[in-house]
């Protein structure tokens, strides 16, 4: 039996370091969203001296390093507006990450 249901919730995390573009792209590709805003955090660049020091950190034991954008918040994002920020993300097995 098919069931289709007159309404759908769902939460879509949309994530850009430049929020224009995220928007154009989204309009861009006929993606029309009506939203309900929960939180909103301003997007921030981590410092480049220290992203640097990890990209030659993990070259000098032999590792692979690529840049990346991410949407995690809660305490990097808020420490990089009072002192030099940056994140290291480690792969996790088959890419799952934050799942139980």
């Amino acid at each position: 039996m098919d069931i289709i249901p007159s309404l759908a919730t769902f939460t879509v995390d949309l994530r850009d370091p430049n929020e224009e573009r995220l928007e154009e792209q989204a309009a861009s590709e006929g993606v029309f969203i009506t939203t309900e805003r929960l939180v909103r955090f301003q997007p921030v660049t981590f410092d480049e001296t220290i992203v640097t020091l990890i990209e030659k950190a993990a070259k000098s034991r032999g590792l692979q390093s690529k840049r990346m954008t991410s949407g995690a918040g809660p305490d990097a994002q808020m420490m990089a507006s009072v002192c030099p920020t940056a994140m290291t993300f480690v792969p996790s097995i088959d890419g799952i990450s934050h799942n139980p």
